[in-house]
């Protein structure tokens, strides 16, 4: 490693960082060094900065999107089912499980007025952040972000269907 100025990175184990387990944010090259030498199944990542759209209901963290992708069992089309938002609360994570709030977005692109957590409690708004979820808020760039999923999902299937031609 070159001594430079480091960007911000986060270093995980390759597996088992589920929940945010031995997760760490080095502050500088020293440290990332020290866990570079500590452990040697990890992933480094440089730290990824969310859009001001996400880190306004809650900026702990991560809010992400899941998207679900079908394949035609007839033509092998992929098809946009849906989407929700994952939004951490209290600290959680944005994963459900973990205490976070899931909220479903529509075809179009924006929030149901609501989100909903592991237990079923419906939040009309975030409890941190107290921002409302809105049928107002669209997701930026959604479309965008739909056809990126299909294309991902061709190309997983695509290198799937190579992998099987290959043990045959």
């Amino acid at each position: 490693v070159q001594t430079c100025a480091l960007p911000i990175f986060v270093i995980k184990p390759n597996i088992g960082s589920m929940g945010g387990a031995n997760v760490y944010f080095p502050k500088d090259q020293k440290e990332l060094e020290s866990r570079m030498e500590c452990n040697k199944n990890y992933i480094i990542q440089k730290l990824i900065h969310q859009h001001e759209f996400f880190a306004k209901y809650n900026r702990h963290g991560l809010n992400t999107i899941r998207v679900n992708v079908y394949r035609s069992v007839i033509n092998n089309e992929m098809h946009y089912l849906h989407a929700v938002l994952r939004i951490g609360k209290g600290g959680s994570l944005d994963n459900e499980t973990a205490g976070g709030i899931v909220c479903f977005i529509d075809t179009n692109g924006y929030l149901n007025h609501y989100g909903v957590d592991k237990y079923g409690n419906k939040y009309e708004e975030h409890p941190d952040s107290k921002l409302k979820f809105s049928e107002e808020s669209k997701i930026p760039t959604f479309e965008e972000m739909k056809k990126l999923a299909i294309k991902i999902a061709k190309d997983i299937y695509r290198s799937e269907e190579h992998t099987s031609e290959l043990q045959s």
